[in-house]
């Protein structure tokens, strides 16, 4: 059952409160509050920054981010799409007068903004390509309006300010690109530009700004990232990175020096403002950042980041303010302060972690909790999503989570694997392998039934059964005609019978009526192979109404799955569904899909409204339902970070008073 709230018709309890303070009444709204942290290709810091203290991050399908603070905290921009992987950022020279910055996308091509990243324009006129690698900017953009692209097909250069593009050559996959003055003399008119780009096949050389190209000795092996020394107009210095290491060479590129970190994939290099005088280089591998104070003599690890270093930048006064920036793969940004020598990480407000998958305690109401998962494994929140802490499940790819219908009692959280079944039975704290007699582990979904039963979906294992929570299982597959099984649901017993839904990737949906002896195919629809979430209610007059999420809309089923009727969102790829917990009462349902944000129907399916006001992320792969007292709370596990609609809880609300019974009808 993928992250479905496991809501009570009634709640009876006993409260000894009154409120004090008036319920909220700000209106809904989208909001998220994190986990913050994943991956960050790019960074790039204001030349105006002693003044400005602005910096951008550029994230993996999550979007840009800036910060006005030095990296204190960040913000997403809601005028560029989410859904793209944002591989370079570059800002004029004369920033502080023009407010010019481009990024560029692996998916998008180029974009410029002029308002200093508040708006956004595509500039892709002349690309022959989207697959948009690394762009680098003139020194003397103000005058010359020149930038140079590496992507897919080969060198781009635009001498309009990135208005048209041209390809220059070479014509093979270009992967980075760097530009710097190549005068120490010359006057700003007569600038003359040296420019460099990493290929698949190795790096090229220009030495008149871009327009040609010739091939340095420096070849065979992919270069991926490429810095110019800050006096490479004196001293011809180049620090490149490759799949194979890191080279340096210190004339022009004709010859180069010794291999660094030779079995190593280097993803960034810088050199230090000051390398005339300090002769520090910084390395960013898989391991985290590596630096050297005599030039390449001498390298050492620094032990504060372990984590891939994707992008390193250093602040433009670094003379006075010797700050680093370094970009990495889980933890998003971390700042140095001295050189280097200690790092601290700077991600509040930077919510790129991936999730799929979220699921609320079925006691919610008075305990706030709720858990996301993803491939940073299991996060747990206790109030509303406010805040969150990663729990020791961070070594699997979480793709379903369920949180027992006794959570109260026994603290029990399923989480569904690409290694298999975890169980927590101390509200996410610690947790256990459940995995014994799983021929296969990767597992899609899962689905609690009563007692100690449980159901897995796998990929390529079909359907697994445990009696005993996980203690041990049995393949109970008979009748499928897939083995890839992406969803499964658990819809109850009646009359001896134990009734399950499966939905398949590429088969449709098959329905059990004996707790997964023996599948039969669905009599009827959906009208589409492809099923990402079924979920199940009673509804009107007892009907047993099923819904599922598929690539193709959302489809019901009021016979148990046996037949199916299309409800609606036609070619929305939905990946989950969940309905009201009162919906035989309300008859609301939510949806979330993976390019088109949340859908909600007020009618059962009839009839759908988007509700994305306000929701920066709209690339959905998980949902789930909160009730409170005045609220139904919505959360929403996207490409970056959980997002929660609903109004904002206010903190202290409620003081004792005398005992007051009622019951809540969610």
């Amino acid at each position: 059952m993928r992250t479905k709230l496991l809501g009570l018709m009634v709640f009876s309890i006993l409260l000894c409160l009154v409120v004090v303070a008036p319920v909220s009444a700000d209106a809904p709204s989208w909001s998220c509050n994190g986990p913050y942290g994943g991956r960050v290709r790019a960074l790039a810091i204001s030349p105006n920054y002693a003044f400005d203290r602005l910096i951008f991050a550029g994230a993996d399908k999550a979007g840009l981010f800036r910060s006005t603070d030095a990296g204190g905290t960040w913000q997403g921009s809601s005028s560029l799409p989410v859904n793209l992987t944002i591989s370079s950022i570059v800002i004029s020279p004369g920033f502080a007068r023009d407010r010019t910055l481009f990024i560029s996308t692996t998916e998008g091509g180029v974009f410029k903004s002029w308002d200093g990243g508040e708006s956004w324009s595509l500039w892709n006129g002349g690309l022959s390509t989207l697959a948009v690698a690394q762009l680098a900017i003139s020194p003397a953009y103000a005058t010359d309006q020149t930038l140079i692209a590496a992507t897919d097909r080969g060198v781009y250069l635009s001498t309009s300010a990135g208005k048209n593009w041209g390809a220059v050559g070479p014509s093979v996959t270009a992967l980075s690109v760097a530009i710097a003055q190549d005068s120490p003399t010359a006057s700003q008119s007569e600038t003359r530009l040296a420019a460099f780009a990493g290929t698949i096949v190795g790096l090229y050389a220009s030495t008149d700004g871009g327009k040609t190209w010739n091939a340095t000795t420096l070849n065979g092996v992919p270069v991926i990232a490429i810095a110019l020394s800050p006096n490479y107009a004196s001293d011809q210095t180049i620090l490149v990175g490759t799949l194979r290491g890191a080279y340096l060479s210190t004339d022009g590129g004709a010859t180069w020096g010794e291999t660094w970190l030779e079995a190593q994939a280097v993803y960034s290099v810088l050199f230090s403002p000051e390398y005339a005088n300090d002769h520090t280089l910084f390395l960013g591998a898989g391991d985290g950042i590596h630096i050297s104070r005599d030039g390449g003599g001498t390298w050492a690890v620094d032990a504060q980041i372990r984590d891939t270093v994707y992008t390193l930048v250093a602040s433009p006064n670094y003379a006075t303010q010797p700050l680093l920036y370094a970009g990495t793969d889980r933890n998003s940004v971390f700042v140095s302060a001295d050189q280097g020598s200690t790092w601290a990480a700077r991600n509040s407000g930077i919510a790129n972690l991936p999730f799929e998958a979220v699921a609320v305690s079925p006691d919610f109401i008075l305990d706030r909790t709720l858990f996301a998962g993803g491939p940073s494994g299991v996060w747990r929140s206790t109030d509303d999503g406010l805040t969150w802490q990663a729990t020791s499940l961070n070594f699997a790819e979480v793709r379903a989570l369920s949180c027992s219908p006794r959570y109260a009692a026994d603290g029990k959280v399923y989480a569904a694997t690409n290694g298999g079944v975890f169980i927590s039975s101390d509200r996410g704290e610690s947790w256990r392998g459940a995995s014994e007699g799983l021929e296969v582990i990767d597992v899609t979904d899962l689905t609690l039934g009563v007692g100690s039963e449980l159901w897995i979906a796998t990929a390529g294992g079909g359907v697994y059964y445990s009696a005993n929570d996980g203690a041990s299982w049995m393949r109970r597959s008979t009748g499928l005609q897939n083995p890839y099984v992406t969803a499964i649901e658990w819809l109850g017993t009646e009359g001896g019978k134990v009734y399950l839904l499966a939905g398949t990737w590429g088969s449709g949906v098959f329905a059990t009526s004996n707790g997964g002896l023996s599948w039969v195919a669905s009599a009827a629809g959906p009208d589409t192979p492809l099923i990402r979430d079924i979920a199940s209610i009673t509804g009107y007059a007892g009907q047993k109404v099923s819904f599922a999420g598929t690539t193709a809309g959302a489809f019901r089923s009021v016979d148990r799955g046996n037949t199916w009727e299309f409800t609606g969102l036609l070619g929305r790829d939905i990946r989950g569904i969940v309905p009201h917990p009162d919906y035989a009462r309300r008859p609301n349902l939510y949806v979330g899909t993976n390019l088109d944000g949340i859908f909600r129907s007020t009618n059962g399916g009839l009839t759908w409204s988007p509700l994305n006001e306000g929701l920066a992320n709209r690339q959905i792969h998980g949902l789930a339902l909160g009730t409170t007292a005045t609220d139904v709370l919505i959360f929403a596990a996207t490409t970056g970070g959980l997002w929660r609609y609903g109004s904002m809880p206010e903190s202290p609300r409620y003081m004792t008073h005398f005992p007051l019974v009622f019951k809540l009808a969610q």
